[in-house]
C-alpha cells in the first residue's frame, strides 16, 4: 500500500495520471509511506532550503533506519555553495539512502517499483 501525505499536490496529481492506486492521508512523518519504508520527498531548491533552516538534519535523524530521501531535480538558487550542497548530501548518505531523481513522474516511477511485491522482473537490462 502507498499512502501519500495530503499535502503533497504534485505527487497525487501524478500518482493519479499514471493511474496509481494510493491513499492520501497526512503523515507524521514524511510523504509517502511504502510498506514499511517513509520516504521524505525535496526538490533540490527545498534540499537547499532546508539546508538553511537545518531541518534537513532534524528531519534525517528522524528518519534513520526507518526511511529515506529522494531529492528531484539538480537546479536549484544559489543561496548556498556547491560544496554545501555536497557536504549536506554527504552527511544525508551516510545517515539514510538518498536517490536522485528527475522530476515528481521519476519519483512515482520510484515508488512504483518499490511498492511492487516482485521488483525483479524490472531488473531487465533489455529495454522493454
Amino acid at each position: 500500500m502507498i499512502l501519500v501525505d495530503r499535502r503533497e499536490k504534485l505527487v497525487i496529481d501524478a500518482m493519479k495520471s499514471l493511474g496509481v492506486k494510493f491513499k492520501v492521508e497526512q503523515l507524521p512523518l514524511g510523504d509517502i509511506v511504502v510498506g514499511k519504508t517513509v520516504i521524505e520527498r525535496k526538490t533540490m531548491k527545498d534540499f537547499v532550503s532546508s539546508i538553511i533552516d537545518r531541518r534537513l538534519f532534524t528531519q534525517v535523524n528522524r528518519l534513520k533506519g526507518k526511511g529515506m530521501l529522494i531529492i528531484e531535480g539538480r537546479e536549484y538558487d544559489n543561496l548556498v555553495s556547491q560544496n554545501a550542497v555536497r557536504g549536506a548530501t554527504l552527511y544525508v548518505v551516510k545517515r539514510i539512502p538518498v536517490i536522485f531523481t528527475d522530476d515528481v513522474y521519476d519519483t512515482v516511477q520510484y515508488v512504483l517499483l518499490m511498492s511492487s511485491p516482485d521488483q525483479k522482473k524490472y531488473l531487465s537490462l533489455r529495454p522493454k
